[in-house]
């Protein structure tokens, strides 16, 4: 189900331009396995949700989650993430 966000809702710049970078950065994406992102806005949130195919490649991981939950951590929001093992979803509240 999709909605609109509240008339004057609003995000920390750049969350949603971390969010997919963390996608291209964490998972395998090829012309034979190609990558779906799912935006979901509603009232309350707005969820960016992905299948999980995880890169061979070690990298380090939850820098840019911990810098975007350390950022609405202060202002009084709480960011989430919800991992599966099939899928990776990211809550992003409004301020």
């Amino acid at each position: 189900m999709k909605s609109t966000p509240p008339p004057h809702a609003c995000i920390i710049p750049f969350t949603m331009q971390l969010l997919v970078e963390n996608v291209t950065k964490h998972n395998t994406i090829t012309t034979l396995s190609p990558m779906t992102v799912k935006i979901n806005i509603t009232p309350h949130e707005i969820t960016i949700t992905n299948p999980i195919f995880p890169r061979k490649a070690n990298s380090i991981g939850k820098i840019g989650l911990r810098y975007i939950t350390q950022l609405y951590a202060s202002h009084h929001k709480k960011f989430s993430i919800d991992n599966d093992g099939e899928h990776f979803t990211a809550h992003v509240p409004y301020l």
